[in-house]
């Protein structure tokens, strides 16, 4: 070795190493979230026998959860990585279009707008908000370690995958399972806390 190599490789700061892997810790936000609104808000009523409904809200959610932790462990890295996940997102934006269709095609206008004016619609919306704005601290505690090229990317995938995992925790105390209203009343909430992440949480992540 020469000894230009020696100098370069001993005037190399290592690496700081994660504590934990962002994809992981979604996983961990939604089990959290799922204990806390199993301890504070409760299961929903049918839990134990759960209609076919359930299963297909939980698919999405799940999925989309999935496609936020990908997103954010993408944009942590120091080298941009666009337009991988492509693929998973246009299969999961064709499965809530297709249910939007059925559901629509197949059951009365008034039924599907009725859930908008049960008390569930403006539960649903504060609580997957509270939910995704705890779960966005914790990322971006985490976030610090990491080193995204692009700092206002990072920060909505922060609030984005954030609000998935509170949606994922709450949709097992909301009975309601209309493709409509999950779009809707869930929609929103990770819509707004993944603005309001972007906005707010730049600085924090910076170095």
């Amino acid at each position: 070795m020469r000894t230009d190599d020696l100098i370069t490789l001993l005037s190399q700061t290592p690496p700081r190493r994660p504590p934990l892997r962002l994809s992981l810790a979604v996983v961990v936000a939604i089990a959290v979230t799922m204990v806390v609104n199993t301890l504070v808000l409760g299961l929903r009523p049918d839990i134990a026998m759960p209609p076919l409904s359930m299963a297909y809200k939980s698919v999405v959610l799940l999925t989309l959860a999935v496609i936020a932790g990908g997103i954010l462990a993408r944009v942590a890295r120091p080298v941009a990585t666009a337009g991988q996940g492509v693929i998973a997102a246009v299969l999961f934006a064709l499965l809530v279009a297709g249910s939007l269709g059925w559901e629509w095609s197949h059951a009365a206008p008034t039924a599907i707008l009725h859930s908008f004016v049960l008390p569930n619609f403006p539960f649903c919306l504060g609580a997957v908000t509270i939910y995704g704005a705890a779960a966005a601290g914790a990322l971006t505690g985490l976030m610090r370690f990491y080193a995204p090229a692009d700092e206002r990317r990072a920060a909505a995938a922060i609030g984005f995958a954030a609000a998935a995992a509170g949606a994922v925790g709450y949709s097992i105390h909301c009975p309601i399972d209309s493709p409509s209203f999950v779009v809707v009343a869930y929609g929103l909430p990770i819509a707004w806390v993944t603005l309001a992440s972007r906005m707010l949480l730049v600085r924090l992540i910076r170095w």
